[in-house]
């Protein structure tokens, strides 16, 4: 009998391996840092708890983690969690191309 699979909406695994990190955005011409925790990753992207209520979809953000500062991702934001979720107070980000 042959057996088949949903397909995966990912387009690559997930390593979950929480890290501290740090996000940085401009809002409103100034460049504010929001400490956060990288809950999991993959090389499109990461997904981050912390307190983002000044961050919105397509916003361009930079990931900075804590154990390796020279490593900066350029990312924009492709989701937050909304509020009463299980995703409240994390944000989904997207590795910019390049």
């Amino acid at each position: 009998m042959r057996t088949s699979r949903a397909p995966d909406s990912r387009r690559s695994e997930r390593v979950v391996r929480t890290r501290r990190a740090s996000v940085v955005a401009t809002i409103r011409s100034q460049t504010e840092r929001f400490p956060c925790l990288i809950v999991d990753s993959s090389p499109n992207g990461f997904r981050l708890r912390g307190n983002f209520n000044k961050l919105r979809r397509g916003q361009a953000v930079e990931v900075i983690p804590e154990d390796d500062p020279l490593d900066t991702v350029s990312c924009s934001v492709v989701w937050i969690g909304t509020r009463g979720s299980k995703q409240e107070g994390e944000i989904g980000v997207q590795a910019e191309k390049g």
